[in-house]
């Protein structure tokens, strides 16, 4: 019995293969949260029109974030980080404050998916690691309680959050893909 001959896929091929399948995933639940939040808040978040202007600036960095993630997993997760990190900056200082939690929900959107990315394909192996990621998660979902319930009324209960979890999840990913690396042997 002979094995069937398995052509030679070329690493750039598989590459953009694997960053094209992340991009997918990441755009489909991204998409899902946006339509759950619309449903949720009756058109007070941001209007699909509205998310397009901020995706056309950011689709070349999340191209070169996922290409980077197909390649090496710390440097796309990080470069992704420090992206979202950008774009609160940008929130914060474009969105007037009865606005920001509205602008906290549509940073949501692009952040949560990326976190659960994050705990599956970076998983902390740390057990303070694991019980801090579910605190934030915690943490996150009380948030997002709160902005749903004072979304027209604004507030700023929650413009340090994404700061916070921007870094944690760059020193996270650093320390676990650190971790996985030395335990394969690469």
């Amino acid at each position: 019995m002979t094995d069937p001959v398995v052509p030679h896929i070329p690493r750039w091929r598989r590459l953009v293969r694997a960053a094209g399948r992340l991009a997918a995933l990441y755009v489909a639940t991204a998409l899902m949260l946006l339509v759950a939040v619309v449903a949720l808040m009756d058109g007070v978040i941001p209007t699909f029109s509205e998310l397009l202007e901020l995706w056309i600036p950011l689709s070349v960095a999340f191209l070169i974030a996922f290409l980077l993630l197909a390649i090496a997993r710390r440097a796309g997760f990080v470069g992704f980080w420090v992206i979202l990190l950008g774009l609160w900056v940008l929130i914060l200082r474009d969105v007037p404050h009865a606005g920001l939690a509205k602008g906290f929900l549509a940073w949501t959107v692009l952040a949560l998916p990326l976190y659960a990315m994050g705990m599956i394909g970076a998983p902390s192996t740390s057990r303070l690691l694991r019980i801090a990621s579910m605190g934030i998660a915690i943490i996150w979902f009380c948030l997002l309680v709160a902005a749903f319930a004072v979304a027209r009324n604004g507030s700023v209960i929650w413009v340090a959050f994404p700061f916070v979890l921007c870094v944690y999840e760059i020193i996270r990913v650093w320390k676990a893909t650190g971790q996985i690396s030395a335990a394969s042997g690469l």
